[in-house]
């Protein structure tokens, strides 16, 4: 059974995804997992190549999904929230919005 974090600050507002965006921000809040490569999140959210595409870049851009590369360099992908800011600042949509 998969377990899922349910303190994490996505979840507050899930209202400010699309569905696509909640699919992806889900896959990478489970407890097993803190990274998933390209192709393991792609088959977890089961979304169409380009819709996947454009949630995980939108997600990636507002700074709530961090990309890196793996040992033997696949890209892999983790929630900014559990995995570390980097160089992607965690925004809060909501004050984005208002900008």
């Amino acid at each position: 059974m998969t377990t899922f974090l349910k303190d994490l600050r996505w979840r507050e507002h899930p209202e400010d995804f699309s569905w696509e965006e909640q699919r992806i921000l889900l896959a990478l809040s489970t407890k097993r997992w803190h990274w998933r490569t390209h192709d393991n999140l792609r088959w977890v959210t089961r979304l169409p190549e380009d819709e996947f595409d454009h949630a995980l870049a939108s997600l990636m851009k507002d700074g709530l999904v961090r990309g890196w590369v793996s040992d033997d360099w696949k890209p892999i992908f983790g929630l900014t929230e559990r995995v570390g800011r980097g160089s992607h600042p965690l925004k809060d949509r909501r004050l984005a919005a208002k900008n």
